[in-house]
């Protein structure tokens, strides 16, 4: 038995036997909807199995691509890594050093 479930929202919906396709056919554009609100859990006889996730909109699914990318994820940690040993540079030092290059550049 298959069921998805609301993970904030006190709410199960039983979707069927997995081989009875039609009745999860029809009723997945309901659970997109769904769960571009929150994710939702699928069970299958009272165990996780899966996790729905809906994006409304594709800057979200960029995001969620992005956030979930182990070469993003290891670029992060480097740099993180980088700034903890002192092999960063200040935002504000790169604002001032750009508005000096502008500066010269006018006169």
């Amino acid at each position: 038995m298959l069921e998805i479930k609301s993970e904030t929202e006190n709410w199960l919906i039983n979707v069927g036997e997995p081989d009875e396709g039609s009745t999860i056919q029809v009723s997945l554009s309901q659970y997109l909807q769904l769960a571009e609100k929150e994710s939702l859990v699928i069970t299958r006889h009272g165990k996780h199995v899966g996790i729905l996730i809906g994006f409304q909109s594709e800057d979200n699914w960029l995001d969620y691509q992005l956030e979930n990318d182990p070469r993003f994820l290891q670029r992060i940690q480097s740099a993180r890594q980088n700034l903890q040993s002192g092999r960063g540079v200040r935002l504000e030092d790169i604002e001032d050093e750009f508005s000096r290059s502008l500066a010269g550049k006018a006169n």
